[in-house]
């Protein structure tokens, strides 16, 4: 169940309760938010990443996207994400 938390769905190492892993330094994670509701993504600290609002519409870190909408992420410490109604949320953290 991916309501208002993360699942981690591909990783670039093998462990249990990953859906799937790549020959790559990425991590996806999903998510679906309720309207009001927030998640936090930390990125570690030198890594790149990308947001991606498959539904609905957020607030990341302040800045408002839109279904279809993707944000490119680098030298962010945290990544605050505040769903404005239903929201289907996708984030890919890259070395």
């Amino acid at each position: 169940m991916l309501v208002h938390k993360w699942v981690k769905l591909v990783n670039f190492y093998l462990i249990l309760h990953t859906v799937t892993f790549v020959h790559q330094d990425a991590s996806v994670f999903a998510s679906t938010l309720d309207d009001g509701i927030s998640v936090t993504h930390w990125p570690a600290q030198g890594r790149h990443g990308w947001v991606q609002v498959v539904n609905g519409r957020i607030r990341l870190n302040g800045l408002i996207l839109k279904e279809g909408d993707g944000a490119d992420i680098s030298h962010e410490a945290r990544l605050e994400i505040t769903a404005e109604g239903l929201a289907e949320i996708l984030v890919f953290d890259l070395a």
